[in-house]
């Protein structure tokens, strides 16, 4: 196989991006009159450098650019200006633009972490690189394959491979443009994956933000500042690599910060920049919902120390709404005094000497075995709401007088339906509600008013609020996608289920535990388990609220995971889009609009439900548009959409403010589907085959219509 087609069938791609000018992005791009001035170039953008000729395969822009092994561009169809012939189109002589390859946060080149400045060749087997690339928050080490592109004379560790890739022959790297491969064994690491570090934010006075930010005159006073703003604690010094700011602050193990050029006013160097005496700001790390430590999930006061194995302690974290178990290195900075499971080690990581907690910064392990859990991944809980009176919102929302009443609102609100009891912990509402399995309301701290304890306050009789969970938009049962009328039992396999999901536009199947609270009389197959959640008592559909297995062989999917209506775009034509967008006179003439566009297919109406857009376009299975009304207690007026004026105008999804009628059916019919028969339509796309550009299409060489995105690179915030 050649490496092309290797490239071709990874599943990683790196991101692609053409450029131009970098200080005037509307200047015709054709500036770079050499492959070393555009890579340089694409540095400056944010990339690690240019892209190989495998890599743009997919990639259409009619616009020639610098690629290390090529020069050219590449076209899915022939389009009058941009050559005759589709792949692959040289150019010759003449300066062009540049074709970008690796976001600089999706892969690097690593040797010692805690001197970067000595030689990188320090890791002596595969396992420490691996764990060095964890460390430093990427997913792992890269392929063999992942790394062309990536142009650096130094050998490293793959995950299948021992070398590097380089652009050009040079005395002491080699021959040609491609790969070396090393026999020493003592190497850098080839790190891969978008970064997995904490979220990180650099924050001063959190009272007068314009204040100059160096306030905290010790390292307690700047970790207590990033618990206020929403953080669980200060950053390691390890973690901070990379975030670029030209402020000092203070971490768990370091007071500083890191520079990736050296620039004026922020010190000569690159890398970790000292900071001596005085006061500073703070790095924070660990967002409150991406990491947390836990005990008991039915009493949340006893002592944590419950799990007597790494499964339980797993189940635990995804029942929390977690993804599951940290790794090891994910908790460093994140101090406890609390032993856990993480996912492939027991222990806890604590920031200073401690009676009881052991001495210095860092790790410390633990043999018992009972212990509590290390739960990483953003919060997979599902998205919460808590409703009153969906007709007036003003209105005091103890309105429900019982739980089908309330689970009723919350579909109408736009929610699959209510919550267990379990899934409100962390949600603090100082209002009862009704939940599938409990009545009452979730406090973290005790408040006037609020009742004396915190954790679960249970309410006693009378009508409530409702606490609605699974926004429809990001938890779903689906049977056959080309007959949804059909009975839903038709996938024999986890894996077709799987598959579904995904075309279906969901990240995949949930677990088992994401579906608690998803009441559906209905077996399906979950990642971890085959079966249904329900409610109640009821014939056919077994007793009491909980979980119901399934041992049938033929079922439906529980599909999980954000629904990527992002992918999805609404298109008119793809030649001209200042055209009014309604050129489609058939479901063929639009999905051959999707792929001139570079998606694969017209989405499917389940796609995009939930996203208001107020054009009508063709699906595979309908033709019209989505429409979300609501009230405004603001103005007092519903917004809700209305079909397009007949003349082109710039602002596409327009919206009108509508009287209100005392229900939702005087806001535009409510929310829903608007089915669509007067002719031609748009198109909804969905499955992008490959990372696009803002770039307009060419109308012909070297003229350029439009303007480019803005360029990568580290971030302002």
């Amino acid at each position: 196989m050649h490496s092309e087609e290797l490239i071709s069938n990874l599943s990683y791609t790196p991101r692609i991006e053409y450029i131009g000018d970098l200080n005037d992005p509307n200047k015709h791009p054709y500036v770079y009159a050499s492959r070393d001035d555009a890579n340089t170039a694409c540095q400056s953008a944010g990339y690690q450098g240019l892209c190989t000729k495998a890599q743009i395969s997919g990639f259409e822009r009619c616009a020639a650019g610098w690629l290390w092994d090529f020069k050219g561009y590449w076209m899915r169809n022939a389009r009058k200006g941009c050559g005759s012939g589709t792949g692959y189109q040289t150019w010759g002589n003449g300066k062009v633009g540049a074709y970008c390859c690796h976001a600089k946060s999706e892969i690097d080149y690593i040797g010692s972490l805690t001197d970067p400045s000595a030689h990188p060749y320090v890791y002596t087997s595969r396992g420490d690189a691996e764990n060095a690339c964890l460390t430093a928050g990427f997913k792992g080490l890269c392929a063999k394959d992942q790394i062309a592109g990536f142009s650096r004379c130094a050998a490293g560790w793959t995950s299948d491979w021992k070398g590097y890739w380089f652009h050009k022959t040079h005395k002491g790297c080699g021959n040609g443009v491609g790969f070396r491969g090393w026999s020493g064994s003592k190497i850098g690491a080839y790190c891969c994956g978008t970064r997995q570090i904490p979220q990180i934010k650099y924050i001063g006075d959190l009272d007068n933000t314009e204040k100059h930010p160096y306030v905290y005159a010790n390292r307690d006073d700047a970790n207590t500042a990033c618990k206020s703003a929403g953080y669980q604690g200060l950053c390691t010094k390890a973690q901070i690599s990379g975030f670029e700011r030209c402020a000092a602050g203070w971490l768990w193990d370091f007071k500083g910060y890191w520079m990736l050029n050296a620039r004026k006013g922020c010190g000569s160097g690159t890398g970790y920049q000292t900071w001596g005496d005085g006061k500073v700001g703070a790095y924070c790390c660990h967002a409150k919902s991406e990491i947390d430590y836990i005990g008991s999930l039915t009493d949340p006061k006893a002592h944590p120390y419950v799990y007597t194995s790494r499964g339980d302690a797993e189940n635990a974290c995804k029942t929390a709404g977690f993804k599951g178990l940290c790794a090891k290195d994910q908790i460093a900075g994140f101090s406890r005094c609390a032993a856990g499971w993480t996912s492939d080690w027991k222990g806890y990581w604590f920031h200073k000497t401690h009676k009881g907690c052991g001495n210095g910064v860092g790790f410390r392990g633990w043999s018992g075995s009972k212990i509590g859990a290390y739960c990483c991944g953003t919060r997979q809980i599902p998205q919460i709401k808590y409703i009153g009176d969906l007709d007036n919102t003003e209105k005091h929302p103890y309105v429900y007088a019982n739980r089908d009443d309330a689970n009723t609102a919350c579909k109408s609100a736009g929610y699959q339906g209510l919550c267990t009891k379990a899934q409100i912990s962390g949600f603090e509402r100082c209002a009862a509600g009704w939940l599938w399995d409990f009545k009452g309301y979730w406090m973290l701290n005790a408040r006037k008013g609020c009742g004396s304890g915190t954790g679960y306050q249970t309410w006693g009789d009378g009508k409530v609020g409702a606490y609605c969970c699974h926004a429809k938009s990001e938890i779903d049962y689906i049977g056959s996608l080309t007959d949804p009328k059909a009975h839903p039992y038709v996938y024999t396999s986890r894996g077709d289920a799987e598959n579904a999901c995904k075309t279906a536009g969901f990240k995949g199947l949930c677990a088992k535990d994401q579906i608690a609270g998803f009441s559906r009389c209905a077996a399906g197959w979950t990642s971890d388990w085959k079966g249904y959640w329900f409610h109640k008592t009821h014939k056919g559909c077994g007793n009491g609220v909980g979980f119901r297995g399934w041992s049938g062989s033929k079922i439906g999917a529980y599909c999980c995971g954000f629904a990527s209506k992002s992918a999805g775009k609404y298109i008119g034509s793809v030649a001209d889009p200042s055209l009014h967008p309604y050129v489609y006179g058939t479901r063929s003439e639009a999905q051959g609009g999707c792929e001139a566009a570079g998606y694969k297919r017209l989405c499917y109406q389940s796609e995009i439900e939930g996203a208001s857009k107020c054009a009508a376009g063709w699906f595979l299975d309908g033709k019209g548009y989505w429409c979300l009304s609501y009230y405004s207690k603001f103005v007092s007026t519903c917004l809700a959409c209305v079909p397009r004026a007949p003349e082109w105008s710039p602002n596409v999804f327009r919206q009108k403010r509508l009287r209100f009628h005392k229900t939702l059916a005087g806001c535009g019919h409510g929310q829903g589907w608007r089915p669509w028969s007067a002719g031609k339509a748009g198109a909804y796309c969905c499955q992008l085959e490959k990372p696009k550009s803002m770039l307009p299409l060419c109308k012909a060489h070297g003229e350029i219509q439009g303007y480019r995105e803005g360029q990568g690179g580290p971030s302002s915030d």
